[in-house]
């Protein structure tokens, strides 16, 4: 059994969160602030949320806090709903038979935190704190810290045996705080990472967007030394030194970072690749329009951009940041100008609308047409975008309609 070591250190704790523990302190119960957040305090970082564990049981939490609900009761977990935070508070437990390599089938309630710290992934992840107490730490996890390394807690390869996913929550984790994974466990994550086709496209789609937005992704080439990715996500091997500084410095903004990465590696497949990770409609409809766009040749010619324009606005600012992320030129700035001056580039835009056409000629047919010549007429000249003079050249042009038909 390893020696749980105690660290004197005072976490300023929100008051929901510190009422909490002495509410279940008060009741003759053990209770901890978990994992990430004590992570974070300790690495200078933003705590987003804070899980509470404890030797209370599901029952006797509900018990203690009238509002609450059942998470995950099944694992022990029961929400605890404060003013500013919902509050997982979570059973002291030992996990029993992994049959999915995701999650346990059953859990049994232990008494003693060093057992429940022994199941948790990785030990910057198995520290704990209490305000009367302070940290405590039993698989070196504030040395792992300042050593800046990724370990998983005891045997590597159980941990990921147990819970593949782990594996990515590994990698991303190193990419994010940009420590080193230490050797075993990579190479656990090596031996174990053909589990990973248990996880569901989804989750594998969510943990790698993580991985993309991550702000060290240059320490993927250690991770690419390996086969972890062969069978989920095989086309990252397609990168190269170049590439991968072409991802870590694009946009952070997801399908960005997608399409960049769609990009460097099998743009021809863009599709396939859309359709394998489930990516919503509109998530596909953005990434084709960036990968389609890609080379083309743009250049500071206002009429050629305001005939983009006028199909694709929706995706010009995002567009741009994607242009950049492979160093390419976008004409943002004339884009901009374009804005600013209210330039028509689309049909909303003009000074006349279908019911003015209909005024002037009976046949419903051409009015769509009609509309589009007056925008490429004002998009070569802005100033032809006044109602009179539409009119009149919505006059010539159904002439030159009406005569060539003829």
């Amino acid at each position: 059994m390893t020696l749980l070591k105690t660290y004197v250190k005072k976490i300023d704790l929100p008051k929901e969160i510190s009422d909490v523990l002495k509410i279940l302190n008060d009741n003759g119960f053990e209770a901890y602030v978990a994992g990430g957040a004590v992570r974070n305090f300790l690495l200078g970082r933003k705590i987003d949320d804070y899980d509470i564990t404890t030797n209370a049981t599901p029952d006797k939490v509900k018990k203690l806090f009238k509002k609450s609900f059942d998470t995950g009761i099944k694992h022990g977990t029961v929400t605890v709903v404060t003013k500013n935070y919902n509050v997982e508070v979570t059973t002291y437990r030992v996990d029993k038979d992994y049959k999915d390599h995701r999650r346990p089938e059953n859990v049994e309630f232990t008494k003693n935190l060093e057992n429940d710290l022994a199941r948790r992934d990785f030990t910057i992840n198995a520290l704990v704190y209490n305000p009367k107490e302070g940290i405590k730490d039993a698989f070196c996890g504030i040395e792992d810290l300042k050593a800046k390394r990724i370990k998983a807690v005891n045997d590597a390869n159980l941990r990921f045996y147990e819970d593949a996913l782990r594996i990515l929550r590994g990698i991303r984790f190193s990419l994010t705080l940009g420590f080193e994974i230490e050797d075993s466990t990579l190479n656990a994550m090596n031996n174990n990472a053909k589990y990973l086709m248990n996880i569901s496209v989804e989750r594998i789609k969510e943990e790698f967007t993580k991985i993309l937005l991550s702000e060290h992704f240059e320490r993927i080439e250690a991770v690419l030394k390996t086969d972890v990715f062969k069978n989920i996500i095989p086309d990252i091997y397609n990168l190269d030194k170049d590439s991968i500084l072409k991802i870590k410095s694009a946009s952070n903004n997801s399908c960005v970072k997608w399409a960049v990465f769609i990009y460097l590696t099998n743009k021809k497949n863009c599709d396939e690749i859309l359709r394998r990770y489930k990516f919503s409609n509109q998530e596909k409809k953005k990434i084709r329009f960036f990968i389609k766009n890609s080379d083309f040749a743009f250049c500071d010619d206002k009429v050629k951009l305001k005939l983009f324009m006028s199909e694709n606005l929706e995706f010009i600012e995002d567009f741009n940041l994607y242009m950049k992320s492979l160093g390419k030129y976008f004409p943002y700035k004339l884009y901009k100008n374009v804005l600013k001056n209210k330039e028509p580039f689309n049909i909303k835009m003009l000074d006349i609308d279908g019911s003015d056409i209909k005024k002037i000629v009976s046949d419903d047919k051409i009015i769509g047409k009609v509309l589009q010549h007056l925008l490429d007429c004002v998009i070569e000249n802005p100033d032809y975008n006044k109602k009179e003079k539409l009119k009149v050249k919505a006059e010539e042009y159904i002439w030159k309609l009406n005569h060539t038909q003829k």
